[in-house]
C-alpha cells in the first residue's frame, strides 16, 4: 500500500499500534511518523526504534522525502512540529546532501531555525527560504531540483539565498535602486519581506532588514528615476537627436543607470548631452558601472 493511499484512520491506527506500522514500508513509515510529529508533536517510541532497524529507508526517494518537508511547511503551523522533526533525524534523512552542517555559524543558524521557526510567516515560498538559509546554497539547489518544486520558485528561493548577504548591507538610495532595476519589482519584494523574515527567525539586527522600506520610501519622495521609463527623456528623443535607433536601448540603460548615482541629473538637456557623449565615445558606456567596483 503506497503513503497516496492511506486514510486518515489507518494513519491513525499505524501511529498508536505499533504491529499495524510495522507493517508499513519504509516511505509509508516515514509518511506516518511526520503527521505524528505534526499533530502530536512527538513519534511513537516503538514506531521510532521500528524506523531505525529498517534495512530499506534509503529506497525512500529524495522526491518522496522532500513531500514531507513540503507537507510541514505548508501545514497551518509548522513551527511547533520543526524542533521534533529535527532532534529525531528525520531532518538530516530527507536532506541528506545539506548535512553535515560543516560552518559553526551555520549550525547555529540550524538551531535558530528549529527553535523559531513559528515566526516564518505564512507565505511558502518564504518559509522555503527561511528554513534552507542555514545549508550550503548548492546542496539546497541539487536538493529542490529532485522535488516538486517548480523550476521558477527555486530560482526565486537560490537567489534570495545567493543575494540576501549583500542585499542587507544595503544603505544607500543608488545600490538599492540598482537591486530594483536589475531584478525586478515582484523579486524586490520577495526579498525584503524575506529579510524581514529573517530577522525573527535568525540573530539579524532590526535596521537591516528594515531600512530597505525607508529607503524606497526616500527615493519615492526625491521621484528618482529607476528604470529607463522613469526618466524624462525616451529613445524618441534621443532618436529626434540623431542618435542611431540601434543604440538607443544601450544608451537608455547607461542614463539609467548614471541616473541611479546623480539622481539630479535627470534632466532633458543633461541627458541628451550625455547621450550623445555615450554614442560618441562607446568606452564611456563601457566604463559607466566603475563606481560599483569596490
Amino acid at each position: 500500500m503506497s503513503s497516496s493511499e492511506l486514510t486518515r484512520s489507518e494513519m491513525r491506527r499505524a501511529m498508536a499500534d505499533p504491529v499495524v506500522f510495522q507493517a508499513l514500508s519504509s516511505r509509508d513509515m516515514l509518511t506516518v511518523m511526520v503527521r505524528d510529529i505534526e499533530r502530536n508533536g512527538y513519534i511513537q517510541k516503538e514506531n521510532y526504534n521500528t524506523w531505525m532497524k529498517r534495512n530499506d529507508r534509503d529506497h525512500v526517494t529524495q522526491e518522496e522525502r522532500f513531500d514531507q518537508i513540503l507537507y510541514l511547511l505548508q501545514s497551518t503551523a509548522p513551527g511547533k512540529s520543526m524542533k521534533a522533526f529535527a532532534d529525531t533525524g528525520l531532518l538530516e534523512f530527507c536532506l541528506p546532501k545539506c548535512f553535515p552542517v560543516k560552518r559553526v555559524v551555520k549550525r547555529r543558524d540550524l538551531q535558530d531555525m528549529t527553535e523559531n521557526f513559528r515566526r516564518a510567516g505564512k507565505t511558502l515560498t518564504i518559509r522555503l527560504a527561511v528554513f534552507f538559509y542555514p545549508f550550503d546554497i548548492y546542496a539546497v539547489e541539487d536538493t529542490m531540483k529532485e522535488s516538486r518544486i517548480d523550476e521558477e520558485m527555486i530560482q526565486w528561493i537560490v537567489g534570495a539565498l545567493k543575494d540576501i548577504g549583500d542585499y542587507l548591507l544595503i544603505r544607500e538610495n543608488a545600490y538599492l535602486k540598482r537591486f530594483i532595476y536589475e531584478n525586478g519589482w515582484e523579486y524586490f519584494h520577495f526579498v525584503n519581506e524575506f529579510a524581514k523574515t529573517m530577522k525573527d527567525v535568525y540573530d539579524f539586527p532590526e535596521y537591516k532588514a528594515l531600512s530597505k522600506d525607508s529607503i524606497l520610501s526616500d527615493i519615492r519622495v526625491r521621484n528618482e528615476p529607476i528604470f529607463p521609463k522613469d526618466l524624462v527623456v525616451d529613445e524618441e528623443d534621443l532618436i529626434n537627436s540623431s542618435i542611431p535607433e540601434s543604440d538607443c536601448v544601450e544608451i537608455m540603460e547607461a542614463l539609467t543607470e548614471h541616473c541611479h548615482s546623480n539622481p539630479r541629473d535627470n534632466d532633458y538637456q543633461k541627458l541628451i548631452k550625455l547621450a550623445k557623449k555615450y554614442h560618441k565615445r562607446k568606452f564611456s558606456r563601457m566604463m559607466r558601472r566603475i563606481h560599483w567596483i569596490r
